[in-house]
């Protein structure tokens, strides 16, 4: 039997679709809803031109030491978004998002994860594209720290040793023990002792570049 207040329901919900444009659907229904970009609750990874980066957590109810991790993507001035990392995250499986870059000329981000399963530790560099929200390249490492994106799309992490990422493929640049690192346009510039050194970041990587590493 339908009651009142499930007509009352099913009324709401045909006069929302009946607004939206012609060719809408129920999802665009819930999209019209959400919360502007600028808007949106969550910690911003890094600064991305005319998108965000946002990193939120949501804790289990029912385990305090879980919980759910993801980053979202979003353009600034609209409600839609795109969650580009999820991870379910505990005790036996700690996502750590340790850094973010973004590519200026080709609206891509690249983060630095890490994942601690037990003992067992693995890192990764992953470049998104922003318009899309699709992973187009990833690299793999141990406990990547720091990533760093040229303009062109190419990106750089430390990972031990300096390694770069571009339209060339994987790349070891720089020995143990770099420091200093700077970037300026497409260039990563770091110290080794004495020395400065320096590597020009070519154009956007794709695809997966190199092996997963054994980290012990």
């Amino acid at each position: 039997m339908t009651t009142s207040r499930t007509r009352r329901a099913l009324a709401t919900t045909a006069l929302a679709l009946a607004l939206l444009p012609l060719g809408a659907t129920a999802a665009d229904a819930k999209t019209s809803k959400a919360p502007l970009c600028e808007n949106r609750a969550g910690t911003d990874l890094v600064a991305a031109g005319a998108y965000r980066v946002l990193r939120t957590f949501a804790p289990s109810k029912s385990d305090p030491d879980a919980g759910t991790l993801r980053v979202t993507t979003c353009r600034l001035g609209s409600r839609s978004a795109n969650v580009i990392v999820k991870h379910a995250s505990s005790l036996d499986s700690l996502m750590r998002i340790n850094d973010a870059a973004f590519s200026s000329a080709k609206n891509k981000v690249a983060l630095a994860i890490t994942v601690e399963s037990g003992s067992a530790l693995s890192g990764r560099v992953a470049q998104f594209d922003l318009k899309t929200g699709k992973e187009t390249a990833k690299a793999y490492g141990c406990d990547i720290r720091e990533v760093w994106a040229g303009k062109s799309g190419g990106f750089a992490f430390e990972d031990g040793v300096v390694k770069i990422a571009d339209a060339a493929g994987l790349r070891t640049a720089g020995a143990m023990g770099a420091t200093d690192f700077a970037l300026g346009g497409d260039t990563l510039y770091w110290t080794e002792g004495d020395a400065t050194k320096s590597e020009k970041l070519g154009a956007a990587p794709s695809g997966t570049l190199g092996e997963i590493v054994d980290c012990g």
